[in-house]
């Protein structure tokens, strides 16, 4: 069976994306688009899904209608370097399966891919079987139109024949890289003529990159404890501890030459390329993209950051927060209004406990003024057979003269 390599692409953030991935990690809220009609924050739980979701594409978070443009393109950096590298595998006679977790993320890359006026196929959890065995024979056919088989990685990765592919783009990772590996057999596997690349797309953030060293940890664990014959009575002691030995090696010597660095368009062309002949054709059609794209940019590097969108081209919506937006509205000077904290405390509970906490709160309440209407110091008869009073301490004696009706009060000790 022909060989099957690897390669981590590390890719940039757009502005857009940048700006939204502060506003999760900092205030677990996002802006609202004003023209759905909606204007304010919407508050987000599972702050990781949220994370890996703008780190594909920032309109996942957009409701309704988006741009079908250039924009859609340069707001995400994983869109952006399909966009560079997948013209070139379908030039060169390449097929591609693109795998991805999330079947939303596979409806803007039909449209992109419509965009862009490239034939692709789509296989997910709601295609029907009849409709999975049809989409596969065309795309087995010798001459078939279609290069590009989008599939989500759970449904697609397991009982597919896909071996006329060659090509395999992960667009983010699962947790899990069983389900990675077995996905990758979809095109590795008994038939293949061809040797297979493999390209998991992955952004220089910690969301990521985390996941990434998670899996790899557990795909680590395999590789020296069931791969290397520990579960095999034919084994010997020698024989697995020599093959454990050499594993983390191995996995040392990767742990080493790990980079995080953003590769160039000659590195990923090296990465693409099978042979000589296809790494020149690569780096031609770079050089002819950089002559189209000097009339639309101003600089031009060999990395790709310059078609990213900028923070000056996101909209006012994403990067304004509604306390920033009240401030521009009024010119500069912040309204502000006094916030009644009881009531705050009160919209928190549902409508039993409101109303045990209402009532509890008006009782306190009558009681208190009851209290501020008695006199300052409270005196109780103590005797009657001698017509004088003390209070409850018994540290003031109070006389009553019976002539003015005026009270005296005179200090007496207790006791006497």
């Amino acid at each position: 069976m022909p060989n099957k390599l690897e390669y981590i692409i590390k890719v940039e953030l757009s502005a857009w994306q940048k700006i939204i991935y502060n506003q999760i990690d900092e205030k677990q809220c996002l802006a609202l688009d004003p023209s759905h009609g909606r204007v304010g924050k919407k508050a987000l739980m599972n702050m990781m899904m949220q994370k890996r979701k703008i780190c594909d594409h920032p309109y996942l978070f957009v409701d309704g209608d988006f741009d079908i443009d250039e924009t859609m393109v340069r707001a995400s950096g994983k869109f952006e370097i399909i966009d560079r590298i997948l013209p070139k595998l379908i030039r060169a006679g390449h097929r591609v399966l693109i795998f991805t977790q999330m079947t939303r993320l596979m409806d803007i890359l039909e449209v992109f891919f419509e965009y862009r006026k490239i034939k692709v196929l789509r296989l997910d959890g709601t295609t029907k079987h009849e409709d999975r065995v049809d989409r596969i024979e065309v795309f087995n056919k010798k001459d078939s139109e279609y290069s590009v088989f989008i599939l989500s990685t759970r449904a697609g990765g397991v009982g597919l024949n896909l071996q006329s592919a060659d090509t395999v783009i992960f667009i983010d990772s699962d947790w899990n890289p069983q389900m990675d590996r077995q996905a990758q057999d979809r095109v590795h596997r008994i038939g293949q003529k061809k040797e297979v690349r493999v390209f998991r797309l992955i952004t220089n953030t910690e969301t990521e990159e985390t996941i990434l060293s998670k899996a790899c940890f557990k795909k680590s664990l395999d590789d020296m404890v069931i791969q290397a014959g520990l579960f095999n009575q034919k084994s010997t002691d020698t024989e697995r501890r020599g093959r454990i030995e050499e594993m983390i090696k191995r996995h040392e010597a990767e742990d080493d030459d790990d980079d995080n660095d953003i590769p160039n368009d000659h590195e990923i062309n090296t990465m693409l390329a099978r042979d000589e002949e296809e790494l020149k054709l690569y780096d031609e059609m770079d050089r002819h993209r950089y002559e189209e794209d000097k009339h639309a940019f101003t600089h031009i590097d060999h990395y790709g950051r310059y078609r990213l969108m900028t923070e000056d081209e996101v909209p006012d919506w994403v990067k304004f927060t509604e306390e920033e937006k009240e401030v521009k509205s009024t010119g500069g000077k912040r309204k502000t209004r006094h916030i009644n904290q009881d009531m705050i405390h009160l919209d928190s509970l549902d409508d039993d406990e409101y109303f045990m906490a209402l009532e509890a709160r008006l009782e306190a309440n009558e009681n208190k003024n009851k209290t501020n209407m008695l006199p300052q110091r409270v005196v109780q008869n103590s005797g009657e057979e001698d017509g004088s009073e003390y209070e409850a301490g018994g540290e003031e004696e109070i006389s009553e003269d019976d002539n003015d009706g005026n009270s005296q009060v005179s200090k007496s000790e207790s006791g006497k």
